[in-house]
């Protein structure tokens, strides 16, 4: 649920995300590009995060349409998005089973795999 109460719903295959405000009136919020979203996740500030698959990429959406890819990893699916005491992303992927510390744009740090 995002901060004005609206539901965001990721979509596989298709990697859409819609946000419904009104029962059975889904809006395209934002487009992947990707073939799964697997997990969505607030920030602090209301940032959206999102991991996605088959290129194992995490977008980072601050609203309708205004995105950008914050992570790609070398993992075919983030499967899950967490944060730690700090606000710090912490990304668990697919396959080697890597828990990423996402600190900034494309900076990520192995601390599990």
């Amino acid at each position: 649920i995002d901060p004005t109460g609206g539901v965001l719903v990721g979509a596989s295959p298709g990697g859409k995300i819609y946000r419904v405000v009104k029962a059975g009136k889904p809006e395209l919020f934002f487009d992947t590009k990707e073939q799964y979203v697997w997990d969505m996740i607030f920030d602090r500030d209301g940032v959206l995060y999102t991991a996605t698959g088959v290129n194992g990429k995490i977008f980072r959406i601050r609203g309708p349409q205004n995105g950008e890819v914050f992570y790609d990893s070398t993992a075919t699916n983030v499967m899950a998005l967490n944060f730690n005491r700090e606000g710090q992303l912490l990304a668990g992927t697919q396959g080697r089973g890597m828990v990423i510390r996402v600190s900034g744009l494309n900076q990520g740090y192995v601390l599990y795999s």
